[in-house]
């Protein structure tokens, strides 16, 4: 049972990251390219919410 929630808790995550990747990809999308921020900005965010659920996967396997 525990390793069922695991899984789901993991799906979750990895929903919740492309989520935010895609609101970040309609921001992006959505500007003026005058006044767009850089695509080193975008990447820079969603690698930002890659390294902090990472993070918190492997000290949920600790």
């Amino acid at each position: 049972m525990f390793r069922a929630y695991s899984d789901l808790g993991r799906v979750e995550r990895h929903v919740s990251v492309a989520l935010h990747a895609t609101d970040l990809l309609d921001q992006m999308v959505g500007t003026q390219p005058e006044h767009r921020q850089p695509w080193s900005y975008y990447r820079g965010r969603i690698g930002m919410k890659l390294r902090s659920v990472g993070r918190r996967e492997s000290n949920a396997t600790r």
